[in-house]
């Protein structure tokens, strides 16, 4: 993702640091990836350094990194984290999804307000639905109804887009390949 200057950061998975998260922003002096903090997320759950998976990253419009992942320290459900420069904090509490979440996304409303999406192993019946959150008041609140109804079926590689009016958009697969 790009910050406000022009300057892209990543959020990367390393599997030579026991599947913990790396975040590096591109030095535009020096023109190399500055590693930023590493060696893993701490503990959201306070309880150690477990695996991030499914990782995004988003810059909120205040110039704030924001990572969203599926927390080896919960339950592998969603936990949404900001970055201020020099260390990462929890955004509200960890585990914001139902169940196991996967393909999180992190967008931003027109307020600055972070909004996650993710795939949700959570309702009736179990399956990997798509849930959306916005932070807001100091707590996540849903979105729209969970596309678990809606969809006849698992929801894989969620994408999200939000307009500049805060309409939500999401692309994803199904398992039953209708969209």
């Amino acid at each position: 993702t790009m910050d406000h200057n022009g300057l892209p950061s990543v959020v990367e998975e390393d599997g030579g640091v026991g599947d913990h998260d790396e975040l590096f922003k591109w030095n535009s002096g020096s023109n190399y990836w500055a590693l930023q903090r590493g060696l893993g997320f701490p503990a959201a759950s306070g309880t150690g350094n477990g695996t991030a998976d499914y990782m995004s990253v988003g810059v909120s419009p205040a110039n704030t990194v924001y990572a969203a992942y599926s927390d080896g320290n919960d339950a592998s459900k969603a936990t949404v984290m900001s970055y201020n420069g020099t260390s990462w904090s929890v955004v509200g509490t960890p585990g914001i999804s139902g169940g196991t979440a996967k393909y999180t996304n992190m967008g931003f409303d027109k307020a600055g307000d972070p909004i996650c999406m993710f795939s949700d192993y959570s309702g009736s019946p179990n399956k990997y639905g798509i849930t959306a959150k916005v932070f807001k008041s100091g707590t996540w609140s849903p979105i729209g109804t969970n596309s678990n109804t809606l969809s006849g079926g698992n929801c894989y590689y969620v994408n999200m887009t939000i307009t500049p009016s805060d309409t939500i958009y999401a692309a994803f697969q199904t398992s039953n390949y209708h969209m």
